[in-house]
């Protein structure tokens, strides 16, 4: 009896939980030492691994595609971790520092790049605490290909915590800048203000002598009006040769389907050209009529072919004294046709013929004789060689006169064979 009580006393002083579940585990483990305890019954840790598996699966395989889209992107990338070590680079990337195949361990940031101030602001990107910030800045960074400058993109990357962003790391992009096409683009917009301002000066000038009443009988007023129209022409041929020139380049309105005469362009050219040489004295030597043993048909754009010619035609016209002479000559072969312009004038300086069909280029001997935009044979180039897969070239002795040589692919096909044919050589005259 005292044994019981004492049990009994001892169960009513003990705290709740030594009571229940807890209790009862605590007594088996206590009892049993060989028994684990398990808050999961092995069917579920079985699952439950199963399911991380998959998860952990599922992520590499993401990870491994990332991977994939990264090092196929044409852009350098570089991806940053929480301390600035490099984690991911692209495959362009990798080439311009020098990154042997299959590196996977690629350092701090700094050692890549060795540009502390890009390092900088690799870390500020990585602080700015928000998803998808970005900054952009333009600097020239040594390469394993040499300095190269570049317009750099840094992006902030952040995991999300608690439904708050938090930063993870930065995303490097560098795209590299094409420093002789801007050079090109900044020397093509200077001549272009130059060709404009020269045009504008003078109408501007005499219109203003005109207000002023600088002109004081009517054949003065009429000659200071005659300029101002000239002027306002030139300026109108320089835009449209722009214009026409940009429509090229871009490809935007070309018909390459028609089966094009090149007899028929060039006396469509000689059509438009020939008020200009009577002007200027000089004579105009069309080709006599002739059926070649190789039809001299050409599939192409009848308008830009005739445009083609007439720059050719004006520009021999124009550099050529009175009384001198502009020959044309057609020739074909089974693969080509080929077009030839001879004339007598003032020929081009040899150290000048490599940039003849530079926009914008005209001869120091050229500025003086005549007024010109430089288009022209520009635009010839581009219509022979962009558009028509062509060649031109030119040869030139000062004092003697120049050849243009145009040489286009010959087409096989009939006029008759297709209906734009015969509406090509017509449409300029």
């Amino acid at each position: 009896m005292i044994t019981s009580t004492a049990n009994a006393q001892s169960d009513e002083h003990r705290s709740p939980a030594e009571h229940g579940p807890l209790a009862s585990m605590e007594s088996r483990t206590l009892g049993d030492p060989t028994e684990t305890p398990s808050l999961f019954s092995a069917a579920e840790l079985s699952q439950r691994a199963a399911e991380l598996e998959v998860r952990l699966e599922v992520a590499e395989s993401e990870r491994a595609h990332a991977r994939q889209v990264l090092e196929a992107l044409p852009q350098a990338v570089i991806v940053t971790d929480p301390f600035d070590d490099v984690v991911l680079v692209s495959t362009a990337a990798a080439k311009l520092f020098g990154l042997p195949d299959g590196k996977r361990h690629f350092g701090h940031v700094l050692g890549l790049v060795g540009d502390p101030v890009l390092v900088e602001l690799v870390s500020q990107t990585r602080s700015l605490h928000s998803r998808g910030a970005s900054r952009t800045t333009r600097r020239v960074v040594d390469t394993r290909l040499g300095r190269r400058t570049f317009d750099i993109t840094l992006l902030c990357l952040c995991d999300q915590d608690d439904g708050r962003p938090s930063p993870w790391g930065a995303a490097v992009i560098l795209a590299e800048i094409d420093v002789p096409a801007l050079r090109q683009a900044a020397e093509l917009t200077a001549a272009v203000a130059h060709e404009l301002r020269t045009p504008l000066s003078s109408v501007h000038a005499y219109t203003e002598m005109l207000l002023d009443g600088d002109a004081r009988d009517e054949s003065t007023r009429r000659e200071f009006l005659r300029i101002v129209a000239s002027e306002t022409q030139r300026l109108t041929r320089l835009v449209e040769n722009m214009q026409l020139l940009a429509r090229v380049e871009l490809g935007e309105g070309v018909e390459l389907h028609a089966v094009v005469d090149a007899v028929a362009v060039v006396r469509n050219a000689a059509d438009v050209v020939a008020p200009q040489a009577v002007a200027a004295g000089v004579t105009l030597e069309l080709p006599p009529p002739a059926t070649p043993e190789y039809p001299p048909h050409i599939r192409g754009d009848a308008d830009l072919l005739i445009q083609a010619a007439i720059n050719v035609l004006a520009n021999a016209v124009k550099y050529t004294p009175r009384g001198g002479r502009v020959r044309l000559e057609i020739s074909t072969s089974p693969d080509t046709v080929t077009v030839l312009v001879h004339d007598s004038g003032i020929g081009i300086h040899p150290g000048e013929l490599p940039r003849v069909f530079d926009k914008f280029f005209r001869s120091a001997h050229s500025r003086v004789v005549a007024p010109g935009s430089g288009l022209g044979l520009a635009l010839v180039r581009q219509i022979v060689e962009s558009v028509h897969a062509g060649r031109v070239t030119l040869q030139s002795q000062p004092g003697v006169g120049t050849t243009v040589r145009i040489e286009l692919p010959r087409s096989s096909a009939e006029l008759g064979s297709d209906p734009a044919a015969t509406q090509g050589g017509n449409r300029a005259g």
